[in-house]
């Protein structure tokens, strides 16, 4: 009974202490937050504006070093971003030029492919008798037609008639000058029209014109592949911005000398090479024309036999 009637004098006390140190916490709180600022004092005019100045922050610079030689050596060093050449020649690496290092020179840009003669634009390959006149069997080297043919024949596609056609007994071809061997043969004498020029066929040999033409093939650039057809010696042609002059053509070995005229080169020097089928890809070597040369037209122009 006793604790009953001291347990609410307890409670009211404990209520009325935390009542009094919450307020003591607000009070004390509030005038930690008041503002500071003073309101200026009434009576005189508010001070002019002014802009305050700014103090310029502290910047450190420093320089780079020069680079500095490697272990290798001195030779050895390079800048940030420009790593230098490197060589390798007799097992070892080399940031120098070796003695004998060739720098690779760009492709000729053509390949030979072939070389025809020029041959005559009538030829006789074949003949026989028909009761007792020789008849001849030619070929049209321009269009490749074959016909049959006697002496007082006119063929007004070449310009050419036919004066007479013979067939005899002729040496083998080929055979030692004491070889007396012969063989029947088709001769024949034909005669241009326009120049009034005589020339003997016969069944034995093609007759040829003069040089024999060559056939090149691009091995570079957009026109790879492509082929350039019967150039004769002194002829030139273009390709991109390059030149071409053909000189000597020979039949037997077969080869061409050409000279080569481009921007690209350096130096400005043609370049000279002679060239037999496949050569391009296995002759880099170039021999140098002499200086003052004359550089070649941009057209086609074969040498007239």
């Amino acid at each position: 009974m006793v604790a009953k009637l001291y347990a609410k004098p307890l409670c009211v006390t404990a209520f009325l202490l935390v009542l009094a140190a919450a307020g003591w916490f607000m009070v004390h709180e509030k005038s930690k937050l008041a503002p500071t600022f003073k309101a200026p004092t009434a009576g005189g005019p508010p001070a002019a504006y002014a802009v305050a100045g700014l103090t310029a922050p502290t910047v450190l610079t420093s320089d780079w070093k020069a680079p500095g030689p490697e272990s290798a050596g001195p030779e050895w060093f390079f800048q940030v971003f420009t790593p230098p050449k490197i060589y390798y020649t007799n097992g070892q690496f080399s940031v120098e030029i070796p003695d004998h290092f060739v720098a690779p020179t760009p492709p000729f840009g053509v390949e030979l492919v072939a070389i025809k003669p020029d041959l005559f634009r009538l030829q006789v390959v074949g003949f026989y008798l028909d009761n007792g006149v020789a008849v001849g069997t030619f070929t049209n080297m321009l269009t490749g037609d074959t016909f049959l043919g006697q002496a007082g024949l006119a063929v007004p596609d070449l310009d050419l008639t036919i004066r007479d056609f013979a067939i005899k007994d002729a040496p083998v071809p080929g055979l030692p000058p004491d070889n007396d061997l012969t063989e029947p043969a088709g001769f024949s004498n034909v005669v241009d029209s326009k120049t009034g020029t005589v020339t003997l066929i016969s069944t034995q040999s093609r007759v040829v014109n003069g040089s024999p033409f060559a056939v090149f093939k691009i091995i570079a650039g957009d026109r790879m592949g492509e082929l350039i057809q019967d150039v004769k010696e002194g002829g030139t042609f273009k390709v991109g911005d390059s030149t071409f002059t053909i000189g000597e053509v020979k039949e037997t070995p077969m080869q061409v000398v050409v000279t080569k005229v481009s921007p690209a080169i350096k130096d400005g020097t043609p370049d000279t090479q002679t060239l037999t089928p496949g050569s391009a890809k296995t002759n880099n070597a170039a021999t140098k024309t002499p200086a003052g040369a004359t550089k070649p037209s941009d057209s086609v122009k074969p040498k007239t036999p």
